[in-house]
């Protein structure tokens, strides 16, 4: 297959995007706001990493986008309208326009159970796990993040942080708690 580029979606003149997943900037000149001209030349746009692990560029100074979403947005249909874009192969990086898909959301999150790219974080979260959580956790210290700790037992930070603020596994912790002192008779 041979690398095709189009333009990138909002961004016609400044940007292209590749069947394979690379972003580039087109050679021009502009003016800024003071009067001066200056010539950007054709660049190969950094890709950086997201909390997810998706690929995402900077496209001018206050907009990143997704490298999976313009590639898609490019080159591959999208009949029923749908909102989200899937790799079919379970692989964030793998950027190609082949891997890619319009699915809705809940297509999304099947196909993600089914490649074991996210778990079912309710059977992880032992009450067990949710205290020790909660015990690690130290507000502004990346070593003990949401973020440190969610890679540390596999879950999301979103999750861990329902964990940390006191959502239903809480619940679930002091529910064994209880019954741990009922058992006992001191």
């Amino acid at each position: 297959m041979k690398e095709q580029w189009k333009p990138v979606k909002g961004f016609e003149g400044k940007y292209i995007v590749s069947n394979f997943g690379n972003v580039m900037s087109i050679p021009r000149t502009y003016t800024n706001k003071l009067g001066r001209e200056y010539t950007v030349g054709g660049f190969t746009l950094v890709k950086h990493d997201d909390t997810n692990g998706y690929d995402k560029v900077w496209l001018g100074d206050s907009v990143m986008k997704s490298v999976h979403r313009i590639v898609a947005e490019a080159f591959v249909p999208n009949p029923n309208g749908v909102s989200e874009v899937n790799h079919i192969d379970g692989n964030k990086k793998n950027n190609c326009a082949l891997n890619l898909e319009w699915v809705t959301h809940k297509e999304n999150i099947k196909h993600a159970l089914e490649t074991g790219l996210i778990g079912d974080c309710a059977k992880k979260a032992t009450p067990d796990i949710v205290r020790a959580i909660r015990a690690e956790y130290i507000p502004n210290d990346r070593k003990h993040s949401t973020t440190a700790i969610a890679k540390k037992y596999g879950l999301s930070a979103g999750y861990v942080w329902k964990i940390i603020s006191g959502d239903k596994r809480k619940r679930v912790a002091d529910k064994e708690d209880k019954s741990d002192d009922a058992g006992r008779s001191d």
